[in-house]
């Protein structure tokens, strides 16, 4: 759909410029309008099976004809050196037959024809150009090893390409539709995997159509009223659940409208667009009184050798509210607790502990993320930690050393001065930023 906007070919050196940053790129045009408008030219009738085009010959015959079109078009528009510089080369771009397809088939009753899924990705074969430095452009088009030739949905391809690629983010180009929170009536920019699935699991009963199977060549609208995503919209969420779910880290769906919006969502604080993230938070969860037992498994060690303050049981029992804990089959391996201070805009980390057998695999990345989001979510904007040992841990997640004028007036005076413990302080903006820190430590 964007091939046909005239913010195509500012979009296409956007892609340029995040190449030349060291970017990996594999781009996947779409042609669904391209097909739509020959086969509307040529009076063929257009048939789809719950969003799915039937695929005939006369519509293959279309669609091979749109998917040549957008593949040069992507190349020719990559080609292009942009008029305001001077020094950003043109990249290479290469294109081919770079994944394998099969039939849907006969499905309850209705032959698909010619429209295929995608089978298997040449993963090796696509490594192989990225690493050669190439821009790597795919189509809906694909290929049996028999050599017959299938109609894909583009979407498809991108989120099974995205995932056997072990991709870092999926971005689809939307009509800048939007989720909202009616509670708040604010956009949402950010949303979590298990969100996202809550979501399309009520759109879907929306949708529902009366019988198993119903052919139509337009979309049939709700019959109890309620409001549904447009159908493309509910694709891009799905597919971006999809790829998820097989690793991919970020899923982006990015209104098509912006100028530089992929620039903006990929590069500023705040993007431009819906982020569904994979859920890294997984076995976190607020602690119980049964919780404390492994706790005090985890912290007396690290007491008994000076570098926690002692904790009696009964200290924990009446803070275990504040804690939270990483569980896995039933063990406690991680824990902290998050003590608000003052007007409640500020906190510190108590207790954060990693069980030594845990450390170095990202749990530890994990709980500080999680206590970064409950703290926002609790309005508290600047959060500090005391700590005699792992000074460089916190200060490559963005902490700052401070002093004891910079704790809150409550915690300032009761800071023991015999211990000498470092302060270490962060500002918390949004949401986003957190995503993006966790993105960088690889999460």
């Amino acid at each position: 759909m964007l091939l046909n906007r005239p913010l195509f070919d500012t979009f296409m050196q956007d892609v340029a410029l995040i190449k030349s940053l060291g970017v990996r790129v594999v781009l996947v045009g779409g042609c669904r309008p391209q097909i739509d408008r020959s086969l509307e030219r040529h009076g063929v009738e257009q048939r789809f099976v719950r969003g799915i085009r039937i695929s005939s010959p006369e519509v293959m015959q279309a669609v091979l004809e749109a998917s040549g079109y957008v593949r040069f078009a992507i190349e020719s528009a990559l080609q292009r050196r942009p008029s305001n510089s001077v020094s950003l080369r043109t990249p290479n771009v290469v294109s081919g037959n770079f994944f394998t397809a099969q039939p849907i088939g006969v499905v309850e009753g209705v032959d698909f024809g010619y429209t295929g899924r995608v089978r298997k990705i040449d993963v090796s074969k696509i490594e192989k150009r990225l690493d050669e430095d190439e821009i790597v452009v795919l189509s809906n088009v694909g290929f049996a090893p028999s050599g017959a030739v299938f109609n894909c949905q583009s979407e498809e391809v991108a989120s099974s390409c995205a995932s056997q690629l072990h991709a870092d983010k999926l971005i689809f180009m939307t009509e800048g539709e939007m989720l909202v929170d009616l509670g708040t009536r604010t956009v949402m920019h950010n949303i979590p995997l298990r969100a996202a699935m809550e979501f399309l699991h009520l759109d879907e009963q929306r949708r529902r159509p009366s019988s198993p199977m119903t052919t139509t060549p337009a979309p049939v609208r709700a019959m109890d009223g309620a409001r549904r995503m447009p159908a493309l919209f509910h694709l891009y969420l799905q597919e971006g659940v999809r790829a998820l779910q097989g690793g991919v880290t970020r899923a982006h769906l990015i209104n098509m409208f912006i100028d530089g919006a992929i620039l903006i969502e990929l590069f500023t604080r705040d993007g431009v667009g819906l982020m569904v993230s994979r859920d890294i938070y997984e076995g976190i969860r607020s602690a119980k009184i049964a919780d404390i037992p492994g706790i005090m498994d985890l912290i007396r060690p690290l007491e008994s050798e000076g570098i926690l303050v002692p904790r009696s049981r009964e200290t924990l029992e009446a803070e275990i509210h504040r804690f939270l804990v990483v569980v896995r089959d039933g063990m406690v391996t991680a824990c902290a607790a998050l003590v608000p201070y003052g007007a409640g805009d500020e906190a510190e980390i108590a207790c954060f502990v990693v069980s030594p057998q845990y450390r170095g695999r990202g749990k530890g990345d994990a709980l500080l993320g999680f206590l970064e989001r409950r703290a926002l979510s609790q309005g508290i904007r600047r959060i500090f930690i005391l700590s005699v040992r792992a000074f460089h841990w916190f200060l490559e997640r963005g902490f700052r050393e401070g002093t004891v004028d910079d704790l809150p007036a409550e915690k300032r005076g009761k800071y023991n001065f015999l211990r000498r413990s470092k302060i270490y302080i962060k500002d918390l903006s949004s949401q986003r930023e957190v995503d993006e820190e966790e993105l960088l430590r690889g999460l």
